[in-house]
């Protein structure tokens, strides 16, 4: 009978320990070693698993100083013995008590370097299944195509496969550590190496989404930090993978998920929130949140047009913003009186083509002054056409 570790890392879990805890020991299938990595905590997590480690002698309990998922899974893997491995999260819990006992016998019987399932994840007021169905027996980069052909991305988690040691060993896998979205690059890897996979439409899993989990945080810079690794990892993945064309398409279509990811955290923090500790990662960061105003700009732009169609339009403005707004109005075949500065006779004469000219150039007060500039100056420019009576004035830019 093969052995399995369940590896379950531990930090300030108290409030919801008992459930994963309850679930796992009362597993039908008995080769089992549960390895709880404690990462010192404030609550009586250690209190609970001591309790339930008296209770049940195959509960290890593995101390490290460090904190974070990916590096108590690191460690839990190297204290663990089993032939298959198991990710389980402390506030979690298996489907049913034959969970264990049928991921082993799909295992065996398929002889395969990893088991995926799907997962029941249970929200507040609902229900819903993070559906992989993809059943049948895989090569890893065939079916990561298949899933990009299909625009679906392995949303399950860590926590939909079941991994057996000797492939994670032979392919060198393990968690980058200190990383928010943790199991994006390594359930890639998993994918990209591996030979044979064996895709159920079997539930093991239940996956809670409490709203005090680790998973449960406000984006900040620590998670855009996340993913600008992330980012760069996976383009170092086709460095070092050997990559079929399929598998090709599924890392690209991966790292696009990525960078989209980036694009909507951007719209949800200051643009200064992350300056990047190398230039790639500036300037990736510069281009992420620059086509994240540009979509928010191109919509505002595109409605406030509609609105003016009739009116002479002026751009305020003459740095990088302005030339991403005359890009986006070259699209809607818009053209402009001129653009607008404080001081022109410090400027060029012209910008793509569009003179520039002062505000005592404007020779009218019924048309529309797009500002094509951010923060506190685009608001004194406002300030200050608002007191020489222009009515129309549209800020592009948050």
């Amino acid at each position: 009978m093969a052995r399995v570790s369940v590896i379950i890392p531990v930090y300030e879990a108290a409030a919801h320990l008992e459930i994963a805890m309850n679930s796992a020991i009362s597993q039908t299938y008995e080769n089992l070693e549960f390895i709880c990595v404690y990462q010192s905590s404030k609550d009586s997590s250690l209190d609970i698993l001591e309790r339930y480690q008296g209770r049940d002698s195959r509960i290890q309990i593995v101390h490290s100083k460090e904190t974070g998922l990916s590096i108590a899974r690191n460690v839990g893997v190297r204290k663990s013995t089993g032939k298959y491995l198991f990710f389980m999260d402390a506030d979690d819990a298996f489907y049913d008590d034959k969970s264990v006992e049928q991921m082993v016998k799909l295992a065996e019987v398929n002889d395969v370097d990893m088991v995926v399932a799907n997962v029941l994840g249970r929200e507040v007021k609902k229900e819903l299944i993070y559906k992989f169905d993809y059943p049948g027996i895989w090569n890893g980069q065939k079916l990561l195509a298949e899933q990009m052909k299909n625009n679906e991305y392995m949303t399950g988690g860590v926590w939909a496969l079941f991994l057996r040691r000797d492939f994670l060993e032979k392919g060198n896998i393990e968690y980058y550590p200190g990383l928010y979205g943790e199991d994006v690059p390594y359930i890639m890897e998993c994918f990209l190496k591996a030979q044979r996979v064996l895709c159920t439409e079997r539930i093991f899993y239940r996956y809670y989404h409490w709203n005090d989990s680790l998973t449960a945080k406000k984006i900040g810079k620590w998670q855009i930090e996340s993913f600008i690794k992330i980012y760069y990892e996976l383009l170092g993945m086709e460095r070092r993978i050997k990559l079929t064309e399929e598998g090709r398409i599924g890392l690209e279509e991966t790292i696009i998920f990525v960078y989209n990811k980036l694009v909507a955290m951007a719209r949800k923090v200051p643009n200064d929130i992350y300056e990047g500790k190398t230039v790639e990662e500036r300037l990736l960061w510069r281009r992420v949140t620059s086509n994240y105003h540009n979509l928010v700009a191109d919509k505002r732009l595109k409605k406030v047009l509609q609105e003016h169609e009739e009116k002479k339009i002026y751009l305020y403005g003459a740095g990088h913003y302005a030339i991403e707004a005359i890009d986006i109005l070259n699209k809607y075949d818009v053209s402009i009186e001129g653009v607008i500065v404080t001081n022109p006779d410090a400027n060029r004469k012209s910008l793509y083509g569009n003179r520039i000219i002062g505000l005592d150039n404007v020779l009218t007060k019924e048309c529309l002054i797009i500002i094509a500039m951010k923060g506190d100056f685009a608001r004194e420019v406002v300030n200050r056409l608002a007191d020489r009576g222009f009515n129309d004035i549209c800020e592009l830019y948050d």
